[in-house]
Protein backbone atom coordinates (compact mmCIF):
# COMPACT_ATOMS: atom_id res chain seq x y z
CA UNK A 1 0.00 0.00 0.00
CA UNK A 2 3.11 2.36 0.60
CA UNK A 3 5.31 1.88 -2.42
CA UNK A 4 3.47 4.65 -4.33
CA UNK A 5 4.24 6.89 -1.60
CA UNK A 6 7.43 5.68 -1.58
CA UNK A 7 8.31 5.71 -5.26
CA UNK A 8 6.97 9.47 -5.57
CA UNK A 9 9.32 10.34 -2.30
CA UNK A 10 12.34 9.30 -3.40
CA UNK A 11 14.73 9.11 -6.21
CA UNK A 12 16.38 6.84 -8.39
CA UNK A 13 14.74 3.73 -9.14
CA UNK A 14 16.26 0.64 -8.64
CA UNK A 15 15.05 -2.55 -10.86
CA UNK A 16 14.58 -5.30 -8.11
CA UNK A 17 13.62 -8.65 -9.30
CA UNK A 18 11.59 -11.75 -7.43
CA UNK A 19 12.11 -15.40 -7.80
CA UNK A 20 10.67 -17.64 -5.17
CA UNK A 21 12.69 -19.73 -2.41
CA UNK A 22 12.48 -22.86 -1.57
CA UNK A 23 9.17 -23.64 0.97
CA UNK A 24 10.35 -24.48 4.43
CA UNK A 25 8.34 -25.22 7.73
CA UNK A 26 8.31 -21.99 10.25
CA UNK A 27 7.03 -21.97 13.92
CA UNK A 28 6.58 -18.05 14.96
CA UNK A 29 7.85 -16.55 18.03
CA UNK A 30 4.30 -16.13 19.57
CA UNK A 31 4.20 -20.01 19.95
CA UNK A 32 6.27 -20.08 22.87
CA UNK A 33 3.41 -18.02 24.79
CA UNK A 34 1.13 -21.24 24.19
CA UNK A 35 2.95 -23.84 26.43
CA UNK A 36 1.56 -27.24 25.77
CA UNK A 37 4.40 -29.35 27.87
CA UNK A 38 3.95 -32.95 26.69
CA UNK A 39 1.95 -32.30 24.40
CA UNK A 40 3.53 -30.07 21.83
CA UNK A 41 3.29 -32.68 19.27
CA UNK A 42 -0.65 -33.16 19.82
CA UNK A 43 -2.24 -29.93 20.70
CA UNK A 44 -1.24 -26.20 19.75
CA UNK A 45 -0.03 -24.44 17.25
CA UNK A 46 1.77 -26.01 14.35
CA UNK A 47 4.80 -25.06 12.20
CA UNK A 48 3.28 -23.31 8.93
CA UNK A 49 4.52 -23.98 5.36
CA UNK A 50 6.67 -20.56 4.49
CA UNK A 51 7.77 -20.24 1.23
CA UNK A 52 9.88 -16.81 0.85
CA UNK A 53 10.20 -14.15 -2.02
CA UNK A 54 14.27 -13.66 -2.90
CA UNK A 55 14.56 -9.96 -4.05
CA UNK A 56 17.69 -9.14 -5.96
CA UNK A 57 18.68 -5.74 -7.63
CA UNK A 58 18.83 -5.95 -11.49
CA UNK A 59 22.86 -5.31 -12.40
CA UNK A 60 23.09 -1.20 -12.39
CA UNK A 61 25.43 -1.30 -15.61
CA UNK A 62 27.70 1.17 -13.82
CA UNK A 63 31.10 1.12 -15.10
CA UNK A 64 34.28 0.19 -12.88
CA UNK A 65 34.93 3.98 -11.72
CA UNK A 66 31.81 5.15 -11.67
CA UNK A 67 30.08 5.95 -8.19
CA UNK A 68 27.25 4.19 -7.53
CA UNK A 69 23.83 6.06 -6.57
CA UNK A 70 23.22 7.09 -3.44
CA UNK A 71 20.47 4.81 -1.50
CA UNK A 72 17.62 7.20 -1.17
CA UNK A 73 15.29 5.23 1.57
CA UNK A 74 16.11 3.63 4.78
CA UNK A 75 14.24 1.12 6.72
CA UNK A 76 14.45 1.20 10.84
CA UNK A 77 12.89 -2.00 12.13
CA UNK A 78 12.66 -5.35 14.43
CA UNK A 79 13.70 -8.56 14.43
CA UNK A 80 11.06 -8.55 11.57
CA UNK A 81 12.11 -6.68 9.32
CA UNK A 82 15.39 -8.44 9.50
CA UNK A 83 14.29 -12.34 9.01
CA UNK A 84 14.45 -13.43 5.59
CA UNK A 85 11.51 -15.70 5.88
CA UNK A 86 9.09 -12.70 5.63
CA UNK A 87 11.92 -10.28 3.40
CA UNK A 88 10.03 -7.40 4.41
CA UNK A 89 12.73 -5.04 3.10
CA UNK A 90 13.09 -7.01 -0.32
CA UNK A 91 8.98 -6.40 -0.22
CA UNK A 92 9.55 -2.61 0.17
CA UNK A 93 12.18 -2.64 -1.88
CA UNK A 94 10.62 -4.86 -4.75
CA UNK A 95 7.22 -2.90 -4.66
CA UNK A 96 8.35 0.59 -5.11
CA UNK A 97 11.53 -0.12 -6.75
CA UNK A 98 13.49 1.61 -4.55
CA UNK A 99 17.15 0.71 -2.42
CA UNK A 100 17.06 0.57 0.75
CA UNK A 101 19.25 1.05 3.70
CA UNK A 102 18.24 -1.45 6.76
CA UNK A 103 18.82 -0.46 10.57
CA UNK A 104 16.56 -3.19 11.74
CA UNK A 105 17.93 -5.31 14.39
CA UNK A 106 17.24 -8.73 15.96
CA UNK A 107 15.86 -8.60 19.21
CA UNK A 108 16.50 -5.02 20.10
CA UNK A 109 12.92 -3.63 19.83
CA UNK A 110 11.55 -1.05 17.61
CA UNK A 111 13.68 2.33 19.56
CA UNK A 112 17.01 1.37 19.98
CA UNK A 113 17.56 0.64 16.17
CA UNK A 114 15.92 3.91 16.09
CA UNK A 115 17.96 6.05 18.56
CA UNK A 116 21.20 4.42 16.54
CA UNK A 117 19.54 5.67 13.04
CA UNK A 118 18.74 9.16 14.38
CA UNK A 119 22.44 9.36 15.79
CA UNK A 120 23.72 7.73 12.48
CA UNK A 121 21.59 10.99 10.47
CA UNK A 122 22.97 13.90 13.15
CA UNK A 123 26.54 12.75 12.38
CA UNK A 124 25.76 13.29 8.80
CA UNK A 125 26.77 9.76 7.75
CA UNK A 126 23.54 9.25 6.25
CA UNK A 127 20.85 11.61 4.62
CA UNK A 128 18.14 9.41 3.46
CA UNK A 129 14.88 11.08 1.52
CA UNK A 130 12.77 8.58 3.19
CA UNK A 131 12.68 6.55 6.53
CA UNK A 132 10.18 3.84 6.64
CA UNK A 133 10.04 2.75 10.67
CA UNK A 134 8.32 -0.77 11.00
CA UNK A 135 7.14 -1.19 14.75
CA UNK A 136 4.97 -4.48 15.78
CA UNK A 137 1.52 -3.53 17.09
CA UNK A 138 2.08 -4.71 19.89
CA UNK A 139 4.58 -1.84 21.00
CA UNK A 140 1.40 0.35 20.35
CA UNK A 141 -0.54 -1.00 23.09
CA UNK A 142 1.96 -0.69 25.99
CA UNK A 143 1.34 1.32 29.07
CA UNK A 144 4.43 1.62 30.24
CA UNK A 145 6.44 5.02 29.59
CA UNK A 146 9.17 4.49 26.81
CA UNK A 147 12.69 5.80 28.22
CA UNK A 148 13.92 8.57 26.87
Amino acid sequence: HIAPQIAAATTPRTAFAATAGAPHQHSGDLARFVPTGIFDQLVGPGADPVAPQLITPEPAGLGLFDDPPPIPAALVGTSYSVDPTWNFLGALQYASQTDFLSFATKGEGPFLPMDRFVQSVDAGEITPQLVVWEIPERYLTLSQKVSE
